[in-house]
């Protein structure tokens, strides 16, 4: 789901949301899922999964990300 359709599901404008997460995180938007997908990368290559596949698994576009 992308932010615009998070804001207008919720009633406020995208640009709203984004300063409210911030100041609710201390994040953006795009840290905190940034944070999210590193978490589940590492996960992943704990497992054995090679660093490729985990890149394209957590939607990196490829690995040196």
């Amino acid at each position: 789901m992308r932010i615009d359709e998070v804001a207008s599901a919720v009633g406020i404008s995208q640009y709203h949301l984004m300063r409210s997460f911030r100041a609710a995180t201390g994040l953006s938007v795009h840290q905190f899922l940034t944070q999210i997908r590193l978490g589940h990368a590492k996960t992943l290559l704990a497992q054995g999964v090679s660093a490729a596949q985990t890149a394209t698994s957590v939607g990196f576009y490829d690995q040196s990300h």
